[in-house]
């Protein structure tokens, strides 16, 4: 099985192990499969390092950009949310009136 790895890895493993940090569960399989096969360590840290480096200033700009409009997204669901339950709670007063009217 290992063996079927090698080629793979001799023509895509600097994109396995960049992109393998990006995805859940890849991070760690690549990794592992780069020690199997005898990737070269150098070649290995260069793009797990990239690939490290890359996702941590992604995560961190997405992370700050989504923090700093926060607030006024919560301010405008905060609005809509207390305007759906009072439409809620006036929609359910109108329906036990009539419908204990009707009984």
């Amino acid at each position: 099985m290992i063996t079927t790895f090698e080629p793979f890895f001799e023509r895509h493993g600097s994109k396995a192990v960049f992109l393998g940090r990006w995805i859940l569960g890849l991070r760690v399989w690549a990794s592992w499969l780069a020690g199997i096969t005898h990737m070269e360590w150098r070649r290995f840290l260069l793009w797990n390092a990239l690939g490290g480096i890359s996702w941590a200033v992604t995560v961190g700009v997405a992370a700050y950009v989504i923090g700093d409009r926060a607030d006024s997204v919560f301010r405008t669901i905060a609005g809509v949310a207390l305007a759906l339950a009072l439409l809620s709670g006036i929609a359910l007063l109108t329906a036990r009136r009539y419908g204990a009217a009707n009984r």
